[in-house]
Parts: C-alpha cells; structure tokens; sequence
C-alpha cells in the first residue's frame, strides 16, 4: 500500500505539471461526454462478438481475420470542441474491445481503426464526428 500511494503521488505530480504546461485547448461539451452512456453495452456486446470469433476458430478451426477500416471524421487542429471530440471519440471506441482507434488525422478529417470482427461504426463514435462510407 505504501508503494502505491507513492506511486499516487508521483502520478498526481507529473499530472499537475503537464496541466500546468499544457497549450492544447479542449472543450468537452455535456451532450458529447452523455454519449458514453453506451459504453457499457458496447463492451458486452464485443465480448460476445469476440468469443464468438475465438469459438469459430477453436472449434471449426476457421481463421478468422482482422479488419482495418478508414471513416470519414470531422475534426480540426484548433477547434476546441473539435478537438474534445477527438479525445472522447479516440477513449469511448477503444475501450470496447472489438475496436481499436489507430489514429485520426486532423489533416484529411479520417479515423483508422482496427476491428476483430467487422461491426459497423458505434453509434457513440458516429456522434462525436465519424461518418460511415468513404473516407475522402
């Protein structure tokens, strides 16, 4: 316990510097935070997903394979409430575990991500800012 109060400790210390020295403005709006309400359905019905791919591969020795998947996202490098969807888009998709946000790229207004099974884009995600078809 002693160790991880320290470890508590150095960490809330190291955040308190990077607040401090930070110039990356964001602004997190409510109706974008609400959107994680969903999140927790999303986890369950990944993990379904994924033993279900784990089971196809086990039992009928079916190779099963990963897909990568570019989305149109709307997004900027100096809008903050742009920016704080950015974050929250990159934190919600990633936490289930079917979906990996690889990057978003501000430039071209795209979104990578990495999928176990082929899902369609949450719709969390399609609310802070991903468009289904084709990236331009």
């Amino acid at each position: 316990m002693i160790v991880g109060f320290g470890v508590i400790l150095l960490s809330s210390a190291f955040l308190y510097q990077v607040w401090r020295t930070e110039t990356l403005k964001i602004r997190l709006a409510p109706q974008d935070v609400a959107q994680g309400w969903s999140v927790p359905w999303q986890v369950f019905t990944d993990i379904c997903q994924i033993i279900a791919v784990l089971a196809a591969t086990v039992f009928r020795h079916k190779r099963t394979g990963s897909f990568y998947r570019v989305v149109r996202f709307r997004t900027s490098k100096s809008d903050p409430r742009l920016i704080g969807r950015r974050v929250l888009a990159t934190f919600y998709t990633t936490m289930a575990p079917n979906s990996i946000v690889i990057g978003i790229d501000p430039d071209q207004n795209r979104m990578l991500f990495h999928h176990l099974k082929r899902t369609g884009i949450p719709k969390m995600t399609q609310a802070l800012g991903a468009r289904p078809g084709a990236a331009p």
